[in-house]
């Protein structure tokens, strides 16, 4: 990839997506519509934000292996596991759960797994 495109924003404008494409606004719009151009904007605000490096692939100005930001962590603890551990007590309003908490669930699931 070319030092220009990793220089570029993370989220990137409608008018830099269509500077990259040299497509107009409205050619733009029509592709979304129509699903040639699968990139949906990831911020609504003033302005339509794209994510650069969905554009950069679907452009094919990247391969589709390639990406210029870190790959997102493995998550802490599975939605389930939040689930079972936030499920109120009877009588119980409000549930809160702490960082120590949710390592030991997952300690003692692993001590469970290896017998």
């Amino acid at each position: 990839m070319s030092d220009h495109l990793k220089n570029l924003h993370p989220r990137l404008t409608t008018s830099e997506v269509c500077a990259l494409a040299r497509w107009s606004v409205d050619t733009l719009r029509r592709r979304r519509q129509s699903g040639k151009f699968p990139v949906q904007p990831c911020d609504r605000g003033a302005e339509l934000l794209y994510p650069r490096d969905e554009v950069l692939r679907a452009l094919d100005l990247i391969p589709p292996a390639e990406t210029t930001m870190a790959s997102p962590a493995k998550p802490l603890i599975s939605v389930d596991e939040l689930r079972a551990l936030c499920a109120p007590s009877k009588g119980q309003k409000r549930v809160t759960v702490s960082v120590e908490k949710i390592k030991a669930r997952q300690e003692a699931s692993r001590r469970n797994k290896g017998r």
